[in-house]
């Protein structure tokens, strides 16, 4: 047999046993899961190419690995391919067996390869299973063909324009014509609403000053509901008006009667996606705004545009690719090497992370030239603004910059509603407060732990990702009220439509899932099913806080109402113009079902009130890093020459020396998540707390110094206040709180060792 042939048989034994063990599983993951490539903008053509490396690179590596040691050592040649094949082996039954636990994952490996080694043995003695093997070959065509037709409608992109429309020329109460109306629109993405509460039910403004100037600008619908806990339905749910019956992919071919196809044709579109793709690409690929009404578009692509472009394609693909072999290892590697995997449940690509810092620029610093709009919409001004970004553009952002690109994006949004001269959509989905949690209240960022998709057992380490994300959701209060500030300021106040709301929520429930539905539990359904919803009316003067029973499918034909357009789409939802719609019960979904949710405003302030026994409504945005009942200890001064505090014969804290010089930059990485331990010497009483103190101020607390045991050592995370770490260098000490609340014993333990 020539040595051609021989490796020929050799490439088909490989191509089987990598297409089982890799190409099979990641290519049945990706192909059901479409928002992978939705959010990363890979090209149709870079889908197939993906599906292609996935299978035949792999089998190639080994090919050539048994050909390079081959000619180095030519007596070696079987061996060497004897040993690929034991590699394919092993990864197999390292998939088959990845849910099996074999104790710590240095023993689950020599198991595997144990087993491996034995069915390699089989392969070597009998000829008949190298023959059977090869003749499952086609089993990659198979898998390649299957991938094909999964992801046909992001290769192969319908061709959908603006619908058909009517338009009601008529009078309206408004000062503004319903043709002159502009539309801003902002989706925030995992946001609740119970935690923009205060005691009373209104908008804690103390903490959230950004919010309760919208709602004082707006109406206010309080007892709004989403249709799903899931954005890939959630969203397609706000922008169709239709609840989700299944949960197809978010691609405009699944959803073209959509708010984007609806106003396309008689409005400018300024459109920021990002885990969708509802948008046909020729009228939404690129922004057209325009701060004045006499400019006039100008082609500025070049070719070295061009190549930029490509570049910047290529390299998304090869991070595409380096993602791609994360989440193999997650599906591969047992349960203790996972572990030091970065986490793919935060986020839809780049898991190893980048920097969040401020070179992630926001499209206003890009030079990106703009499209002309559609011909559909050629009827429209032919108009640009000072710079734009593609969709993949600002997906490409979100995957290297996390939330920090966020804030970007909606700093953009509020740039262009604020100057632009036509009447315009300008929407824009924000993965904010969204995990990760890395903004901090003040706008800068802290890194982040890797948080579980269910929630830790303890009240204390729920309570520490709660304040986590309270941080983040503070900094989009922040974005929120700067847009609120400076559209309230511009000419274009008064004849915009402003939409701020939310796909879903979040709930910080102990041992429960963060955002799974559990049909038993109630409580949690407030927490995922609750969002915001705030609707300033073009010209309004009235504003209100609204308790009818609304839901997530009312947005659109709100929208289309006050437009005066009418497609004769058939919507699940109502116009809440002027209308309070009468329903006993609201359709909620997830993945595998849906019920009635029977509820008010009343079963979202209990929601609101059992959080606060948590984390306290008052106290602001410092208040956050405090606990209850403590709360109101926060800044407050502790001196080092009170009593000393003999339980704890020392404390540690990681990445002390990060406080040695603090940054005041915009973005800038500051630890307000504290990681570190105590050992005790003598037990602990129940109501003891520990105080993080910063400069000899209570900036944070721990609760895991409650009832500690004596000779124990004990590990906390401590969320602390941003507000402490002002620029410069800064001493960091603990303290021990006991006693009453409002009188306290306190006794000093020192700096950490």
């Amino acid at each position: 047999m020539t040595r051609d042939r021989v490796l020929l048989r050799h490439f088909l034994v490989y191509i089987v046993l990598t297409t089982v063990a890799i190409a099979q599983p990641i290519l049945q993951l990706y192909g059901d899961n479409l928002t992978i490539f939705v959010s990363s903008r890979i090209s149709g053509w870079q889908v197939l190419l993906f599906g292609l490396v996935i299978i035949l690179l792999p089998p190639l590596l080994m090919s050539l690995g048994e050909v390079v040691i081959g000619s180095i050592f030519a007596r070696q040649r079987k061996h060497a391919h004897n040993f690929f094949v034991f590699i394919g082996l092993w990864l197999i039954v390292l998939l088959l067996l990845r849910s099996v636990s074999f104790g710590a994952w240095p023993v689950a490996l020599c198991v595997t390869a144990v087993l491996a080694l034995g069915l390699l043995r089989v392969y070597v003695n009998w000829d008949a299973v190298g023959s059977w093997v090869r003749l499952m070959s086609p089993l990659s065509l198979v898998v390649m063909a299957m991938f094909t037709v999964s992801v046909k409608d992001v290769v192969w992109v319908a061709d959908i324009g603006a619908a058909d429309v009517v338009i009601n020329k008529g009078p309206t109460t408004a000062a503004t014509p319903r043709a002159d109306v502009s539309v801003v629109m902002v989706i925030l993405d995992e946001a609740p609403l119970f935690p923009l509460l205060n005691a009373d039910g209104k908008i804690n403004s103390s903490r959230f000053p950004g919010f309760a100037s919208l709602a004082n600008s707006s109406t206010w619908y309080r007892n709004d509901v989403a249709s799903s806990q899931y954005t890939t339905s959630a969203v397609p749910s706000i922008l169709t008006g239709v609840l989700p019956i299944r949960a197809p992919a978010p691609l405009v071919v699944n959803y073209p009667k959509n708010l984007f196809t609806l106003l396309g044709g008689n409005m400018a579109m300024d459109v920021q996606e990002i885990m969708t793709s509802l948008c046909p690409k020729q009228l939404c690929e690129k922004a057209a705004v325009s701060p004045s009404d006499d400019t006039t578009p100008e082609d500025n692509n070049s070719p070295e545009d061009a190549d930029i472009d490509q570049a910047k394609e290529t390299s998304e693909f090869g991070r595409f690719l380096r993602d791609t072999s994360i989440v193999l290892g997650h599906k591969l590697l047992p349960e203790g090497l996972r572990q030091h995997l970065p986490t793919i449940d935060e986020a839809w690509g780049n898991f190893g992370g980048a920097k969040n810092n401020a070179d992630q620029t926001s499209s206003a610093d890009s030079t990106v030239a703009p499209d002309e709009l559609s011909q559909e919409s050629s009827s429209l001004p032919s108009i640009q603004y000072e710079s734009t970004e593609t969709m993949k553009e600002s997906k490409l952002k979100w995957r290297s910059g996390g939330p920090v690109s966020q804030v970007l994006r909606v700093e953009t949004l509020t740039k262009r509603a604020t100057e632009q001269a036509i009447p315009t959509l300008h929407f824009a989905h924000v993965l904010l407060p969204h995990r990760p949690w890395n903004l901090t209240s003040d706008g800068r960022s802290s890194a982040k732990p890797n948080y579980d998709q269910d929630n830790p057992k303890e009240i204390d380490a729920s309570r520490d990702q709660y304040q986590k994300f309270l941080h983040q959701y503070a900094a989009t209060d922040k974005i929120i009220g700067d847009l609120v500030a400076k559209l309230r300021a511009s000419k274009n106040w008064d004849r915009t439509m402003l939409i701020v709301t939310a796909d879903h929520g979040i709930t910080f429930e102990p041992s429960e899932h963060k955002r799974d539905t559990n049909a038993t539990r109630i409580d949690t359904m407030e927490d995922l099913y609750r969002v915001p919803l705030f609707i300033k009316y073009p010209d309004q003067t009235v504003f209100e806080a609204n308790d009818c029973p609304v839901m997530a499918v009312d947005i659109l034909p709100t929208i289309s109402a006050v437009k005066g357009i009418d497609a004769g789409w058939k919507y699940d939802g109502q116009s809440l113009l002027n209308n309070c719609p009468q329903r006993q019960a609201r359709t909620i979904t997830w993945l595998t079902g849906r019920t009635e949710l029977i509820s008010s405003v009343e079963s979202l302030q209990k929601r609101a009130v059992k959080y606060d026994q948590w984390v306290s409504f008052n106290s602001g945005v410092d208040g956050i890093s405090g606990i209850v009942p403590y709360g109101s200890l926060m800044k407050a001064p502790v001196e080092a020459t009170i009593a000393r505090e003999t339980r704890i014969s020392k404390w540690s804290l990681e990445q002390s020396e990060k406080f040695d010089n603090i940054s005041g930059d915009r973005f800038a990485d500051i630890p307000i998540a504290l990681k570190g331990s105590i050992t005790f010497t003598s037990k602990m009483s129940s109501d003891a707390v520990g105080l993080v103190l910063v400069d000899g101020r209570v900036a944070g607390m721990i609760g895991e110094v409650s009832s500690a045991k004596a000779g124990s050592k004990v590990s906390f995370l401590s969320i602390i206040a941003s507000s402490s770490l002002t620029p410069g260098p800064h001493q960091v000490a603990l303290a021990i709180a006991t006693g009453n609340p409002s009188s306290p014993t306190i006794t000093y333990v020192g700096s950490p060792s």
